[in-house]
């Protein structure tokens, strides 16, 4: 054992306390040997012991930092009792008991030598604070490490047999090593209190020599090989060696290591960061990640193709550059590597098989989406054509209508239609959202609309224009658990006297021309969109069309639609253009707004639906 060596126990009383003691630390809960070793106390014990406490490691399911820790703990225990615990010709034994810790979140290890009596744990340390555990310097660490490293150290005396006791709990600790002083929750504070003599401590005469005959640095340096998947349970006497010498890169920002068509001599291991395989571009979404532990440019070292890949190094990252020919020679053929190898290519297959799959379920999904969306536009289309022009015409009126969906089916409706000799309802909408739901939601309100205004209830045409929009927005309101809600403009002209009314539900306020005037904004009564309550009430405006009068009606997306620079069309924009219009036909005024809407925006896709219905009245003949 390593520590500060005691009186052998001798007399019975002395006998008697020791075994008190033992006692007391079985009914603490030291393990009792549910996994035992017992190795030879020379120089192959540290390889057996760190192999055996790496197969344990494995069954139970610890990270691979805390398997590092404690297989760190082990090791340098096991090597100071080999090198400096027995003396010459005496029989060297060193037993390792293990079992998982008392609340099952962890292992314990029992170490047992029976050389001369050594308390680790009453050795005096000194301040020291390395940065991490590879910046360490040489010598001087061994009790250190194991007490920050170890959750739980204890030490008895039973007997002729020193017992130390090692605890690791299953931690959060970062990778690589970053944790020194044992778990990241406690390491800064134990850092600031610790400090160790010089390593390793040697038992010479009951006195403690400093040796500086043997260095754990190139290890702990290379302590990233317990958490890596290419090297798991393989021993670290056959990987330390190899990969000591290989170079380490550091990314700074994100880094092309390979392109398709490179010759790649080197497998690269990530020990912190991650790396990502692009297939097509380096900037396709679609891509696999390679963590921290596991490597890339495997399969063009073994077939000596070139790169049919991206390799893309994250910011941050820190990767191991190992040539392939060290690879090929030295490092496959060491049991266990390859298949590690073929298990790790056998994932990340599995994973691309998954995502490949995925994508041809979404092709699916969106070809038949596409499908019915395709049927949607067309049922749409029945029901809110591109262009409408009243039927039958009438000499006294012209009525026409345009309309273009930002996306293949829309929210914006416009109807016209006679609900009796000389009575024409206009109506136009625009419901919150895009896309299949606010089309279906537009179905429903436009049959309501045509609906209601068919179902003549009152004997005044102000009257059954208010009853329209109220009856309208009480069912639209029903069985609204989406909440969807629409803005409105509903109208209804008597032709034979010009007399138009109307209620404005939310809606854009037509622009209106009476007689030969210009054109302006319709003033009015404007109220609540429908769909939002049902206790919404409406007012109706109404005004008196001299012959000569001109009405558009259109919705936002007309007004909002944009340049290239952000601007929008614009209120004042849409009045210019129909003041400076000299023909004030329907379809005309139609045409010059589209006209005008696509040469401001200059090819830039729209927004929003662009819905337009326009009315000329030529009077009662």
């Amino acid at each position: 054992m390593i520590g500060k060596a005691h009186e052998q126990v001798s007399t019975p009383a002395e006998r008697s306390q020791a075994r008190a003691a033992c006692a007391v630390a079985a009914a603490a809960g030291l393990p009792v040997g549910v996994h035992h070793l017992t190795v030879t106390a020379d120089s192959s014990a540290v390889s057996a012991a760190s192999a055996w406490i790496r197969s344990l490691g494995g069954r139970s399911g610890i990270t691979p930092d805390d398997l590092f820790r404690l297989d760190l703990c082990v090791s340098e225990v096991v090597m100071n009792i080999a090198s400096y615990g027995y003396a010459e010709g005496a029989e060297r034994v060193v037993d390792l008991h293990a079992e998982g810790a008392a609340d099952n979140a962890g292992i314990r290890v029992e170490i047992e030598d029976r050389g001369a009596p050594f308390d680790p744990l009453s050795v005096p340390t000194l301040q020291f604070s390395p940065p991490t555990v590879g910046e360490t310097r040489v010598g001087g660490f061994g009790i250190q490490l194991i007490r920050n490293f170890a959750d739980e150290c204890s030490y008895v005396r039973c007997g002729d047999r020193n017992v130390l006791t090692v605890t690791i709990r299953r931690s959060t600790a970062a990778a690589d090593g970053q944790y020194f002083g044992g778990r990241t929750d406690r390491g800064s504070e134990r850092r600031r209190n610790s400090a160790p003599p010089a390593f390793p401590l040697a038992r010479s005469g009951g006195q403690l020599a400093a040796r500086e005959e043997r260095t754990l640095q190139e290890r702990r340096r290379l302590g990233f090989i317990s958490g890596c998947r290419l090297f798991r349970d393989i021993p670290y006497h056959l990987l330390e060696e190899l990969v000591a010498g290989c170079p380490v890169r550091s990314v700074t920002q994100e880094e092309v290591l390979l392109s398709p068509g490179d010759r790649n001599r080197h497998i690269v291991l990530v020990l912190s960061g991650s790396m990502r395989v692009h297939l097509g571009s380096v900037d396709s979404p679609d891509y696999t990640e390679i963590a921290c532990g596991e490597c890339a440019g495997e399969m063009s070292v073994i077939d000596g193709k070139p790169v049919s890949a991206y390799v893309v190094a994250a910011a941050g990252s820190r990767l191991m550059m190992i040539d392939g020919e060290t690879f090929l020679a030295r490092i496959l053929p060491i049991p266990g590597v390859a298949r590690n190898l073929v298990e790790a290519l056998t994932d990340r297959m599995r994973r691309t098989n998954d995502r490949i799959i995925e994508r041809f379920k979404s092709s699916i999904e969106l070809q038949a989406l596409q499908r019915e969306l395709l049927f949607a536009r067309e049922v749409h289309a029945g029901m809110v054509p591109e262009r409408i022009t009243l039927e039958p015409s009438r000499p006294e009126l012209q009525c026409s209508g345009y309309m273009r969906p930002a996306r293949q089916v829309g929210g914006d409706f416009y109807d016209a239609f006679y609900m009796e000799a000389g009575r024409l309802a206009v109506v136009m909408g625009d419901v919150c959202g895009k896309g299949m739901p606010a089309a279906l939601y537009m179905a429903r309100t436009m049959t309501l609309l045509r609906s209601e205004a068919m179902h003549k209830r009152a004997r005044t045409q102000r009257q059954h224009t208010l009853d329209i929009a109220e009856s309208t927005n009480r069912m639209l309101c029903r069985n609204n658990d989406a909440g969807y809600f629409v803005s409105v403009f509903a109208g209804v002209l008597d032709i034979t006297t010009g007399l138009l009314t109307w209620v404005n539900a939310g809606h854009p306020a037509p622009a209106m021309a009476r007689g030969s005037s210009e054109f302006r904004f319709l003033t009015g009564p404007r109220h609540l969109l429908m769909g939002v309550s049902e206790e919404a009430r409406y007012t109706v405006g109404e005004t008196a069309l001299p012959p000569g009068s001109a009405l558009l009606l259109y919705t936002d997306g007309a007004m909002e639609a944009e340049n290239a620079q952000g601007t929008m069309f614009g209120s004042a924009r849409l009045l210019g253009l129909l003041n400076e219009a000299k023909n004030r036909d329907a379809q005309a005024i139609i045409d010059t707004a589209v006209e005008a809407v696509d040469a401001f925006a200059e090819g830039r896709a729209q927004g929003d639906d662009l819905t337009l219905l326009a009315l000329r009245y030529a009077g009662a003949l």
